[in-house]
């Protein structure tokens, strides 16, 4: 039987903090936008936005709403903030898709040609991951021997 697709899946685009052109870097703000058109309205739809590896094959982060709102006729935008990106420079393939909440069923997915290109300052630390952190070394006194 021929299931009609209720919603659909048109773009998702990387912006800056601001709405304006995109240029993600390491530490700073960004926004995802998945623009969505629906045919009716689907009472509770889930939207996730996956983050994978330059070549689609390791998933790196999966975003995503809550799951309770409703898609409404003719459609939307979800807006992804990212206050820190927390991914090192570099390439990364962007994915989506939108679930029927109440029956766990996929109703769209998006595999564009989503790129998110990342610029940083630190491109000798290993890892794909920015974590933002503080160190220091502590000195620790010789251990005082007690014997005779």
């Amino acid at each position: 039987a021929y299931v009609r697709n209720l919603l659909t899946l048109t773009n998702l685009t990387v912006h800056g903090a601001d709405g304006g052109p995109a240029r993600p870097r390491t530490g700073h703000p960004v926004v995802l936008r998945l623009r969505y058109t629906v045919e009716e309205d689907v009472p509770a739809v889930r939207f996730e936005v996956r983050v994978s590896s330059e070549d689609g094959r390791t998933r790196i982060a999966t975003l995503h709403t809550d799951g309770h709102q409703a898609a409404a006729a003719p459609g939307g935008i979800v807006e992804f903030e990212i206050p820190a990106l927390p991914l090192r420079a570099g390439a990364y393939h962007l994915g989506a898709t939108a679930f029927d909440s109440r029956v766990h069923q996929v109703l769209a997915w998006w595999d564009g040609s989503t790129m998110l290109r990342v610029t940083g300052e630190d491109k000798a630390a290993g890892g794909l991951l920015h974590i933002p952190h503080s160190a220091r070394m502590i000195t620790v006194p010789a251990a005082r021997s007690d014997r005779p």
